[in-house]
């Protein structure tokens, strides 16, 4: 889509490239040196902050995970400080989520639908309800929407 490459097959091989040589890792290392990260952090043991609280989200019930709502989600992690609202907020990097469900896939009432990695306070209870409201799940099968990657491949 860039104009980088021919066809598709060409981007992909230039990318699978700058993978397997270290070029990719090299240049993220360097976006996090920008601004202001510690690159070293990434591979260091124990380098990244840990939130105190690790609290798996249940689902409400058994089914099929037919919606997830990324707005809802992202207003969600910024309530508990994983982004800014005005520049001059501070990022909280421990604080987020990990592990969530996909659209289509089964999951039984209780199972964590994602985990959130939060502080006491901190805009809590407010994410929760919006996390609480970002899910659907239904009876029977639902077909998963394609993945951007697979949109953008459909295109070229």
């Amino acid at each position: 889509l860039a104009g980088r490459a021919d066809s598709a097959e060409a981007a992909r091989a230039e990318l699978r490239d700058h993978l397997d040589s270290g070029r990719a890792w090299a240049r993220f290392q360097d976006m996090v040196r920008r601004q202001g990260g510690d690159p070293d952090a990434l591979t260091r043991k124990g380098g990244l902050p840990e939130a105190p609280a690790q609290e798996p989200l249940p689902a409400p019930r058994s089914g099929t995970v037919a919606r997830a709502d990324a707005q809802a989600i992202g207003k969600a992690v910024l309530l508990l400080g994983a982004g800014r609202r005005k520049t001059t907020d501070r990022v909280d990097h421990a604080v987020g989520i990990t592990d969530l469900v996909k659209i289509g896939e089964a999951v039984t009432e209780g199972q964590p639908l994602l985990t959130v990695h939060r502080r006491e306070g901190g805009g809590w209870e407010e994410a929760r309800a919006l996390l609480e409201d970002a899910f659907e799940i239904v009876d029977g099968p639902v077909t998963a929407p394609p993945l951007l990657a697979d949109r953008l491949d459909a295109e070229s």
